[in-house]
């Protein structure tokens, strides 16, 4: 039953500990819980540094920040700035979304994901993301990704330089050649700025678009 309060901001919790006096460095162990009031790290072997308020794991736990829960084998919590950074076998879920990574850098005072790592994204509603660099709130369900991601649900398939997608609105961006293919009504969409409305099922395309019917 050990707890340290962290100036009534941190609060950690165990049943063993190993504490390194000069350094102020508490080795925690079974049934650790550390939790500042947005989210809270759990695991059975945690290293927490009270000089920098910096904690770690390596034998694998997971973080519950409201309905999403990220599990991982490594983990480096930063309870000033609020950023988690996890490595391996890294998987997210919350109501809406499936994600899975290697790696990626979790805020749980904003709610975002930022993606390091060639990930895979996976909604309720049949969407499906492979990116490796990209930013979702999954509060606002607002994205934007990089690098030549690649999006599909049941209707159609997407790629470009740059996908920005607003859930609410449905409309989907797609910039730096972008490619938007409608299988149901075998048409293709090409071109450096496009717009997919999911909702009223329709797509634009600007900036010296090519629509194909095959």
């Amino acid at each position: 039953n050990v707890h340290i309060n962290d100036a009534d901001s941190v609060h950690t919790y165990a049943q063993y500990l190993k504490y390194l006096g000069q350094p102020r460095i508490p080795h925690l162990k079974k049934n650790v819980r550390l939790t500042d009031g947005k989210g809270t790290l759990i695991t059975d072997d945690l290293e927490y540094n009270l000089a920098t308020g910096v904690g770690s794991y390596q034998k694998g736990g997971k973080v519950v920040n409201g309905n999403t829960v990220l599990t991982s084998t490594d983990a480096t919590y930063y309870t000033d700035t609020k950023d988690v950074f996890f490595k391996k076998y890294v998987h997210l879920t919350d109501p809406e979304n499936d994600i899975k990574a290697d790696s990626l850098r979790y805020n749980t005072v904003r709610k975002e994901a930022y993606f390091i790592a060639p990930t895979v994204i996976k909604s309720k509603g049949g969407r499906t993301i492979n990116t490796k660099n990209g930013i979702y709130n999954l509060e606002t369900g607002q994205s934007e990704f990089f690098d030549r991601t690649a999006f599909s649900d049941s209707n159609y398939s997407v790629t470009g330089g740059r996908l920005a997608y607003d859930k609410k609105t449905g409309i989907l961006q797609v910039q730096d050649r972008g490619k938007i293919v409608d299988s149901a009504n075998r048409v293709i969409m090409i071109g450096d700025e496009l717009y997919l409305n999911q909702n009223e099922k329709t797509f634009l395309g600007t900036r010296k678009p090519v629509m194909i019917i095959y």
